[in-house]
Formats: C-alpha cells, structure tokens, sequence
C-alpha cells in the first residue's frame, strides 16, 4: 500500500488560493480605475463647492443676525463674548451643515485616496506578474 504524502496548509496559503487574482482581472480593473478615479474626483469637487456654499451660508446668517435683519432673533449682548454665544446660538443649523460638509468631504477624499492606493498597488503587481500592454 502505497503512502500518501499529506501537506498541511497554512491559513495564509489557504486564504490566497481562495482570493487568487489572475492577470486578466489585474488588466481589466487597472482599466477600470481610472474612470473611477475621474468620478471620484469630481465627487472631491462636488463636495468642497458644497462645503464653501455652507460656509458662505453660515457667514451671510451670521452678518444678517448682526444687523438685525431677523425680527425674531436678536443680538444685543453687552459685550463680544456674549454676542459670540448669541450668533453661535443663533446659528445651530448653518454649523450642523458645515459639519456635514465637512464629513462628507473627508469621506470622499478617503473613497479617492483608496482608489488612487488601488491603481497604484495593482500597477506594481501587474509590473510583478510581468503584464504588459498590448
């Protein structure tokens, strides 16, 4: 009876077989990219616009609060500090939206900054797999 050679694989080995990527798909996702690069780009730009439309926004209510252009609010504190709290007050919502542009934008820089680590990583394996074009 004969033997049988029995090799024990490793997690790792077992994980990257399972995960293998063939040249074509490294070809066709450095393809890809760029467009999606390009989008995420614009959605960068998009989202900056916005964020300096909610800054802008923030400051013109500031400037009307100030010149009591709202019947309804008013700012007449006796010193700076106290009609800092009152604008800060005043102006809850325009901050809420600052901050949400805010985030928003730092969450589309780490979207363009994953896609541009993508590109680059996949241009090294495609270097090491010794894909070339055509």
């Amino acid at each position: 009876m004969p033997i049988k050679s029995v090799s024990k694989k490793t997690k790792t080995q077992v994980n990257i077989q399972k995960n293998q990527i063939t040249k074509g798909d490294v070809v066709r996702r450095l393809v890809e990219l760029p467009e999606a690069i390009f989008q995420a780009e614009q959605n960068v730009l998009n989202a900056s616009l916005n964020l300096d439309q909610a800054k802008a926004n923030l400051e013109a209510r500031k400037t009307d609060l100030l010149l009591g252009k709202d019947e309804n609010i008013k700012i007449d504190g006796k010193n700076a500090e106290t009609r800092a709290a009152q604008l800060n007050e005043a102006t809850k919502e325009e901050q809420a939206q600052v901050e949400k542009a805010e985030e928003e934008l730092a969450r589309l820089r780490l979207e363009l900054n994953k896609l541009n680590n993508e590109f680059r990583a996949l241009q090294a394996v495609a270097g090491l797999l010794g894909v070339v074009a055509a």
